[in-house]
């Protein structure tokens, strides 16, 4: 047995349990620690077969079993919680090292006393061979003036696991309730429990089922709806309302897409769905949020089409994790600025279903049959010509790692589904899973022609796959390379195949001149240059000095793909 210290003056937790928490945010405080530390887990130590499972147990007042009654029980079987962490996990307000959904460090000990003053804590962590056990009860504590509290330490032969049991709850959950907490729950980790290795099961009074989002979502594909004196014409080719978000705001990247719905609904549509660290944190079916100010659209029409997912990772919210605290006039505005989203919101007003509108080709064309006469017009002046270069060809702008924006790749750039297969590839080749993550993230950035976002993945994707090769290739030389960045890292790379020739050693620390030959050759041909070149402009961007085209993002893969495919070769 040992004691930890649970401090600050035990008076705080008072103040906890009156927090302006909703019940499904409260219990998502404890799925952020599970899938936060399974994160940290399976970064450090990779595993296909690794999967998360959670489970939240909730029991009624009327439960048969008396010791279970009024209670919450959440267990996941992730890598618990190490003793010498435990008393980092009990303490309010003592962050953990590695941010992520768990940055605050005050989540679990607040959702924990907000739901009830006496709580268990059970954790039998990862390669270690004793369970740990506390016992939280705020009423003791207060009344016997400690701040520390006994844990027990017992052999246990058991897998690693994590469950918390809130005892007799302030406020009990009935049927209805349960309803409204699990479908909350589906939203805000629909990302999460969208693929293969994470599951939250609930249950209400041991009736069980798995969580599964289902986004049944179609982008409305339409021409343009305008009503002209009265008559409703749809002009035009048909074209698809969606308007690909990408900016910067307080120094993070916010990309995302804002349409249309082919389908509406006052109930199902959420509006804006804005996620931070791959969690929903606003935007549900039962707290929709979109704003008039932005979408100019109070009427029932546009209220139930518009829809749009939003990643805001970096910018600050809440602690309860249930609204963004940053500049909402900023933040529309930068959404309105986006080009399409003026037609959008003309368009969500616009358009009807019930009504069968006129088709006609063109605006013109509709005015002439409601007898409206053009606008008269001056000539538009000539635009000036285009300045030339000496040979006598129009200049082009000049990137951060190119020469007068021409080309740096001797082959032109593979194509758009080159490259996202490509992308592609790689991600099916590392066991990282935070890493498929981001490649996925970049594929579908790249689709939706946001270079920028498209960039910032593309250096973690190059950086971190370098740095994942040596470490599981060659462990003993990972020291040297973890800290640097991607400059660094090349440089010393460089200098290694610089050693490396039929005539010279064909073996050193992190190359086979056989075995790696290609990238071997890559480099000592001409491809030192193309590679600086690509990593000067990949670190540009990420300083927010350039904004890329697609064709730099073309070249830019193509100068660094025998990079690439080495660093996620699996050989």
């Amino acid at each position: 047995m040992f004691s930890v210290n649970i401090s600050p003056d035990m008076s705080m937790y008072l103040l906890l349990k009156n927090q302006g928490y909703e019940p499904a945010y409260a219990l998502a405080e404890f799925i952020d620690n599970a899938i936060h530390a399974y994160q940290i887990e399976s970064a450090q130590n990779p595993n296909p077969e690794n999967e998360l499972k959670i489970h939240v147990k909730i029991y009624s007042e009327q439960y048969i079993n008396d010791k279970l009654k009024n209670s919450i029980i959440i267990s996941d079987n992730g890598p618990g919680i190490q003793k010498a962490k435990l008393e980092a996990a009990l303490k309010p307000a003592k962050q953990p090292q590695n941010k992520g959904l768990s940055e605050f460090g005050i989540g679990m000990k607040a959702a924990a006393v907000w739901f009830a003053d006496n709580w268990t804590l059970e954790t039998k962590p990862l390669s270690e061979s004793n369970k740990l056990t506390t016992d939280f009860n705020l009423e003791n504590l207060l009344n016997s003036g400690s701040s520390k509290i006994q844990v027990q330490e017992q052999a246990s032969i058991e897998k690693n696991y994590t469950k918390i049991s809130l005892k007799n709850i302030r406020k009990p959950i009935d049927p209805k309730k349960y309803q409204e907490i699990k479908k909350d729950i589906t939203e805000i980790y629909q990302r999460f429990i969208s693929r293969e290795r994470i599951s939250i099961y609930f249950s209400y009074d041991e009736k069980e089922e798995k969580l599964i989002f289902e986004n049944n979502n179609e982008v409305l594909v339409t021409p343009v709806y305008e009503t002209i004196k009265g008559q409703l014409y749809a002009i035009g080719a048909p074209k698809t309302w969606s308007v690909p978000i990408e900016f910067v705001m307080n120094g993070h990247l916010v990309t995302g897409d804002i349409m249309l719905l082919k389908e509406g609904s006052y109930v199902t549509n959420p509006g804006l769905v804005l996620f931070r660290n791959g969690r929903v944190i606003h935007g549900t079916t039962r707290t929709p949020y979109i704003p008039n100010k932005l979408f100019k659209t109070g009427n029932k029409y546009g209220r139930q089409r518009i829809y749009g997912e939003l990643f805001l990772d970096g910018q600050p919210i809440s602690y309860t994790k249930d609204k963004f605290e940053f500049n909402e006039e900023h933040f529309f505005a930068q959404i309105e600025a986006t080009p399409g989203m003026h037609d959008l919101q003309k368009q969500a007003q616009a358009y009807r279903t019930k009504e069968t509108p006129k088709v006609v080709a063109t605006r013109e064309e509709a005015e002439k049959e409601q007898n409206i006469k053009p606008p008269h017009t001056k000539p538009k002046p000539t635009a000036p010509h285009n300045p030339t270069t000496p040979q006598g060809g129009t200049a082009q702008p000049t990137s951060p790692a190119t020469n007068q924006g021409q080309n740096n790749s001797d082959q032109p750039p593979p194509s758009a589904p080159t490259i996202q297969s490509f992308l592609k590839s790689l991600g099916e080749q590392t066991n990282y899973i935070g890493l498929k993550d981001i490649i996925d993230e970049s594929v579908r950035l790249y689709t939706s022609a946001r270079y920028i976002g498209t960039a910032l993945c593309l250096r973690i994707i190059l950086e971190q796959g370098i740095l994942n090769r040596i470490k599981d290739k060659h462990p003993n030389e990972y020291q040297n390379y973890s800290a640097d960045g991607i400059h660094t890292i090349f440089t010393k790379l460089k200098n290694e195949v610089g050693q490396l020739g039929p005539k010279t050693p064909t073996i050193n620390k992190i190359f086979h001149y056989s075995k790696d030959q290609k990238v071997v050759q890559a480099i000592k041909a001409n491809g030192v240059a193309k590679i600086f070149d690509s990593i000067i402009l990949l670190n540009s961007i990420s300083h927010g000095n350039y904004k890329p085209n697609k064709q730099e993002i073309d070249t830019l893969v193509a100068n660094t793909q025998p990079l690439l495919e080495w660093a996620y070769c699996k050989n």
